[in-house]
């Protein structure tokens, strides 16, 4: 159990997410920890609602990354003018390293990772290569790695997954895209290789901003189905929350299994966003959240529409949720 909740005041610019049992604006303060989950059981409302903060955030003048694997959010993020990536039809350049930040930020994601059983030597080998490719270009692609570096051990897996997933795929360039973005995984994209594909864009998006420190948040990441999506990239995880909130950037993750998601990331999460579920969901919530026995009677209603707000460090609060028409149609 980490430290007590508490409800959070209502501040100028918060987004304002439903009412709570008195009628009173319930908000989330975006400032100094944007970081956020959403958790709750299948069908109750949990990426209706995070649509619904998006709206508001886009609205606010904020960047908005959606990461979507069961195609929620196509439709809604084409109405808003998002760029989309359906990672099908095209793909960007997962090594392509323009600066010495994106240098180490990929290194960060490499030595976080488990996926592909990727050893303590591959990722030396791996970043070895990027280094000297850097060091004598001054950037690095994906070819770069596929040409230099060895084929051994998990590197040999790795290499040929990423070959076969690049083969006949458009290569756009990040940083000509627009303000908005949605990475739209296909069906089935929950694979080993898609999941080392969005750790490896999330690293290069927050690579662009490390030389800037703010407390002021500018871009919120959106990973719906965090579930399946976090596998085998918790300790990534974990040092993004904890470094790219100083550099404008708010993490929210939705999930519908509380234990998909560590202690440590929940620990480093200022607002998490509790909806109903079953039995079991509840007890799960439990580990992390310290629920009042009128607070498991709400969760365990199953009435949609309804949730807790907790606030750590600030508190908590049962609420009636409220979202943005735009959301539902």
């Amino acid at each position: 159990m980490f430290s007590p909740y508490v409800v959070s005041v209502p501040v100028s610019g918060a987004v304002i997410i439903g009412k709570d049992l008195f009628g009173k604006d319930v908000s989330i303060a975006f400032t100094p920890n944007a970081h956020g989950v959403i958790l709750g059981s299948t069908g109750v409302g949990k990426t209706t609602l995070a649509k619904s903060i998006v709206v508001d955030l886009i609205r606010s003048g904020f960047r908005i990354i959606a990461i979507d694997c069961e195609w929620h959010w196509i439709e809604f993020c084409r109405r808003f003018g998002f760029d989309i990536i359906e990672l099908d039809k095209v793909v960007f350049d997962p090594f392509c390293i323009r600066s010495s930040d994106e240098l180490e930020v990929i290194h960060n994601f490499l030595i976080g990772t488990s996926l592909f059983n990727l050893s303590r030597e591959d990722v030396l080998t791996l970043y070895d290569v990027c280094s000297k490719v850097f060091e004598r270009n001054g950037a690095v692609s994906f070819n770069d790695v596929i040409s230099y570096c060895p084929r051994y051990g998990g590197l040999r897996v790795l290499l040929k997954e990423l070959e076969f997933f690049m083969r006949g795929k458009q290569i756009i360039d990040l940083d000509l895209l627009n303000k908005h973005i949605l990475l739209q995984l296909p069906v089935g994209g929950d694979t080993e290789v898609h999941r080392f594909i969005i750790y490896l864009f999330l690293a290069q998006l927050f690579a662009k901003y490390m030389k800037f420190i703010t407390d002021t948040p500018h871009t919120f990441v959106f990973i719906d189905e965090a579930h399946r999506l976090t596998r085998g990239a918790s300790q990534f995880l974990v040092w993004a929350l904890r470094t790219v909130r100083k550099h404008g950037f708010g993490l929210w993750l939705i999930s519908q299994d509380p234990h998909s998601l560590d202690r440590e990331t929940y620990s480093l999460t200022a607002n998490a966003i509790l909806l109903p579920g079953p039995r079991k969901y509840v007890d799960s919530l439990k580990a992390y959240f310290r629920l009042s026995d009128e607070d498991e009677e709400l969760l365990l209603s199953h009435d949609r529409g309804y949730g807790i707000y907790i606030r750590q460090g600030v508190g908590s609060v049962r609420f009636r949720v409220k979202v943005h028409e735009e959301v539902l149609t």
